[in-house]
């Protein structure tokens, strides 16, 4: 039974949803957590099993609860099954004819599993896989083998509970169970008891006397019950008496008739004559018929006569015929495959054209996924390399244009540096003009005073800005003040003064009259100097300036050897981009070589992609032509079959259509020809057969009438009937006699013995007599209860102190309080003797082909390192032995060998339970703790297992299971999903 389409009217997060899934029977469910994975699970457990009764799923948004599954059945084929809620829930199974059938019919689809068992056993989470880290050494044995019989640990927690009661019940040498501690307060209740009973001796012998006494009291009862009961048996002979007399004359009348005479007549003798005649007449008029109708059958048999060639070549023509489709259908595949063939050329030849290489290239080169993966490593990182050589080249040229622009300053300032001969002669000049002194140290006294006063008269102006920037912050201020309170009369007289005085501060102040002559004399001085030659002044001048010079071509120099340590070390990272890419470089030539390609290294990975496409087209095209050259040869046989045949047969000649259809024609009605004789020749036989069949049903008749007569010793017809009706009387009186039996026989026995043997003056008198002893009787059991209660009355004196009744009664109480404990405890015995029964027929016949089933499977789960499963009945233990023949108890075996065997045991459980009906399985994020190749091992048995015709349902949020997939195979869940009216999701 497998699932092809979900459709969730309402159930949980989802509303009006359609889920297809693709043909294939492996499906992967991807979506991120809140995705709705475990809401899908839920969904498909309901509609087959049930909603559930803890965890509902009902819709918020007012839709229908419930939807439906599309299944596809091996009986029944193409059925659907809706579940919706209510009150029963509402289930209709819809089958391909439109009938539908109710829920019982889904039962027996399933083959009476319910929810549990099918969670049990087919559905597969990745907590099963970690109950295996709970169990220590000793037990992870019994916790496989009770995987093997139910799936999980459930029967061994069971037989667990069980041992459990029956230890708090009862145990031999305990103390605190409960029925060890009844049993010891029945011990001590007795032996109370019995010693109470010792200290009063006498009780026992009332005891004795009292019993003796309701003995006898017993045994006058019994004899009375007899007596009042012989009372109404001779009543009742009396009433009976009429009907016993006219039994006898009865029995007088029959033996007067001579019974034994008469009791030769068959039973129902004139029926069964009657009934023989009524047969034998109607069988000899239809005997007559038929004969007459025999004869016109072989004159309208001899009529018809088919062709005897076409007979001889009629299966030749009816398997011509029946492949004339086929032949049609070769030429339609023919012409499509033709056409695909001459597109496939098309798009290899191009492919060819642009990579320049030969079909034989395309199909030696190799396609393994671990020579793709390495070729992708070594372009990604030329490609890379390649990159990193433009960054290389822009650093480089960066570099090299700022060591020329540093040459180019430095070459510069160089020119701009005195010489050092000219620099020599002025430093003497100015020495000479040192010496001379004059109006040299006048100017430099100057000139220090000079700029004291202009020092003094910045630092006045810093002051006035100051007061300034006071000033206009006061006058806003003020206007801020008479805006607020709406005083405005002050604020506006204030703001102006304070602006004009601030523009008062802000005024530049006129140079003083001390640095006015302090600078006419600095002027006299240089004017005085220019007149006697070169100033001190100006030497002073364009030495400073030379220094300047020199020690920015200092700086120079030190920039200079900056920029050629960049462009060495440019140099040098040119050279290490060299030394890394050439094993790429001679790696990328070998693919090169290898794929004999011509093309720049860093479109390889491309031309390596198209080079697989080529591949899978080039196998294709060759696969098309071989069916190709199949299909004609196909074509080329029916033809030559036709030709031979229409030969053979003197038929016209034509086209392929017109020699078929005249062939068709021709061999029909030869057949109807062999039809219409085979029909007269079938109804002739039938005739005769009937015929054959009718006289001996009339000779069968005859015998038995004449059977008939010889029983009842009649010589014909007058005679048989006269002994019928002596019979007839005879029957009558013995069926009244039967009457009269029946009827004495509901009465007692006694009373008809008594009706039979005696008078009614008889019976009178024995009903008198017994009457009288009856009163008799009853006096004497009266005086025998008087005597039985005085003794009661003298035991219930001794009893009065309350020992011996008190503990007797507690005696009796506590039995019951032991025997209903162990009642208990042999119920749970009971119960757990059947789960060992169940488990020791799961050991001896169950186990060995489930165990023969999970070795195909663990073979292949540990890829091919251990092959054989064996169990060990002493420890109930699974034991695997590897290929190199060492044999391994479960608790030896690693934590992943061991998650490896219960899956194997896991799903042979599963394929075991696919004798009726085929579930799908669902498997939550089961694997997802494996490492990759771990889980390309499970990844191939479900695909195996899902190539058996087995559905296999896997839900998960991990990207790298969903690329381990077939897009085609992937049912999306998007996060956050929103309810969207009449949307269809479906698995494109």
């Amino acid at each position: 039974m497998n699932i092809h389409a979900i459709h969730i009217y309402g159930y949980g997060k989802f509303a009006n949803q359609t889920f297809r899934l693709s043909p294939s029977n492996l499906h992967l469910i991807y979506g991120l957590n809140e995705a709705g994975k475990t809401t899908l699970m839920s969904f498909i457990e309901s509609v087959l099993f049930g909603f559930p009764k803890t965890k509902r799923y009902e819709p918020k948004t007012g839709v229908i609860y419930g939807g439906m599954l599309e299944v596809g059945h091996p009986d029944f084929g193409q059925i659907r099954i809706e579940r919706t809620a209510g009150k029963p829930e509402r289930v209709t199974v819809y089958l391909e004819d439109g009938s539908t059938k109710p829920e019982g019919f889904l039962n027996e689809l399933l083959s009476g599993i319910d929810r549990q068992l099918y969670k049990a056993i087919y559905s597969f989470d990745v907590f099963g896989l970690q109950e295996i880290h709970k169990f220590n050494r000793d037990k992870i044995g019994r916790f496989l083998l009770f995987s093997s019989l139910f799936g999980s640990d459930a029967i061994s927690k069971l037989d667990a509970g069980l041992v459990k009661k029956q230890e708090e019940l009862f145990k031999p040498n305990g103390r605190k169970p409960e029925l060890n501690q009844e049993l010891d307060r029945l011990k001590r209740l007795s032996e109370d008891l019995k010693k109470a009973k010792a200290r009063e001796g006498g009780y026992y012998r009332l005891l004795n006397e009292k019993k003796g006494a309701e003995a006898s009291i017993k045994e006058s009862g019994q004899l009375l019950k007899d007596l009042e009961h012989l009372v109404l048996q001779i009543e009742q002979a009396i009433e009976i008496l009429p009907a016993a007399a006219e039994m006898r004359q009865l029995k007088e009348q029959l033996a007067s008739l001579g019974g034994s005479e008469e009791s030769r007549f068959p039973e129902g003798g004139l029926f069964e004559l009657e009934k023989l005649e009524s047969h034998l007449h109607p069988k000899a008029a239809q005997l007559k018929a038929l004969e007459e109708k025999k004869r016109g059958l072989e004159q309208r048999a001899a009529a018809f006569a088919p062709a005897e060639d076409f007979l001889e070549h009629e299966a030749e023509a009816e398997e011509l015929l029946t492949a004339y489709p086929f032949y049609q259908s070769y030429t339609e595949k023919i012409a499509s495959l033709t056409e695909q063939l001459h597109q496939i050329n098309g798009r290899v030849q191009a492919g060819l054209d642009r990579l320049q290489i030969e079909e034989y290239d395309i199909l030696n080169a190799d396609t393994t996924y671990e020579y793709e993966w390495k070729l992708q490593e070594t372009v990604q990182a030329y490609i890379e390399l390649r990159e990193l050589k433009r960054s290389l080249d822009e650093r480089f040229e960066q570099a090299r244009a700022d060591l020329e622009e540093a040459e180019q300053a430095h070459a510069a300032l160089s020119n701009e540096v005195m010489p050092d001969d000219v620099r020599k002669q002025k430093e003497e000049t100015l020495g000479r003009l040192a010496s001379a002194g004059g109006h040299a140290g006048r100017r430099e006294e100057l000139i220090l005073q000079l700029s004291y006063l202009k020092q003094e008269q910045k630092v006045r102006m810093k002051r006035r800005r100051t007061a300034f920037a006071g000033a206009l912050c006061a006058a806003f201020a003020a206007a801020f003040a008479a805006l607020f309170f709406k005083e405005w009369f002050p604020g506006a007289l204030l703001a102006p003064i304070l602006l004009i005085f601030a523009a008062f501060i802000l005024k530049k102040p006129e140079p003083s009259a001390a640095a006015a002559f302090i600078q006419k004399q600095l002027d006299d001085i240089d004017h005085s100097g220019s007149k006697g030659g070169v100033s001190d002044s100006a030497l002073r001048e364009e030495l400073w300036k030379d220094d300047q010079t020199r020690q920015l071509l200092i700086a120079k120099q030190a920039e200079l050897r900056q920029k050629e340590a960049e462009y060495e070390r440019a140099i040098q990272k040119f050279e290490e981009w060299e030394k890394d890419i050439r094993p790429y470089q001679e790696k990328t030539e070998r693919y090169l070589k290898e794929l004999n390609l011509s093309i720049d290294p860093s479109f390889l990975a491309d031309a390596y992609a198209l080079i697989k496409e080529l591949r899978e087209e080039i196998l294709k095209k060759r696969d098309i032509e071989k069916e190709l050259s199949r299909l004609h040869a196909k074509k080329a046989s029916f033809e030559a079959g036709l030709r031979k045949l229409v030969t053979s047969l003197s038929l016209a000649g034509g086209s392929v259509q017109e020699q078929v259809f005249q062939l068709k024609s021709e061999l029909e009605s030869q057949k109807e020809k062999l039809r219409q004789k085979q029909e007269a020749d079938v109804s002739l036989k039938h005739a005769a057969e009937q015929i054959k069949e009718l006289a001996k049903e009339v000779e069968y008749f005859q015998s038995q009438i004449a059977e008939l007569f010889q029983k009842a010793g009649a010589d014909g017809r007058e005679m048989f009937v006269g002994l019928a009706k002596r019979d007839q009387a005879r029957k009558e009186l013995t069926a009244r006699l039967g009457q009269l039996k029946r009827e004495l026989g509901r009465q007692d026995e006694k009373a008809v013995m008594l009706a039979s043997g005696h008078s009614l003056a008889e019976l009178k008198g024995k009903l008198a007599e017994t009457q009288e002893k009856r009163a008799r009787i009853e006096k004497q059991l009266t005086e025998e209860r008087q005597t039985a209660a005085n003794f009661h009355a003298e035991l219930a004196r001794l009893e009065e102190s309350g020992a011996v009744s008190e503990l007797a009664y507690q005696t009796g109480m506590q039995k019951e309080r032991v025997a209903e404990l162990a009642k208990k405890w042999a119920a749970v015995k009971l119960i757990r003797q059947a789960v060992q029964n169940k488990i020791d027929e799961h050991k001896k016949v169950r186990l060995p082909k489930l165990l023969q089933t999970a070795e195909t499977l663990l073979n292949p789960l540990t890829a091919g390192q251990y092959e054989k499963i064996y169990f060990s009945e002493t420890d109930d233990s699974m034991m695997v032995m590897r290929k190199d023949g060492a044999l391994f108890c479960a608790h030896e075996l690693s934590q992943a060998t061991c998650e490896q065997l219960y899956l194997a045991i896991r799903f042979a459980l599963a394929l075991s339970h696919q004798k009726n009906v085929k579930l799908p399985f669902q498997l939550d994020d089961s694997f997802v703790h494996f490492d990759q190749e771990r889980f390309k091992q499970v990844l191939n048995i479900l695909k195996k297992l899902s190539g058996e015709d087995q559905q296999i349902l896997y839900f998960t949020c991990h990207e790298h299971v969903r690329e381990a997939f077939r897009d085609e195979d992937v049912i999306l869940l998007p996060s956050g999903m929103k309810k969207v009216e009449g949307k269809e999701m479906t698995n494109k």
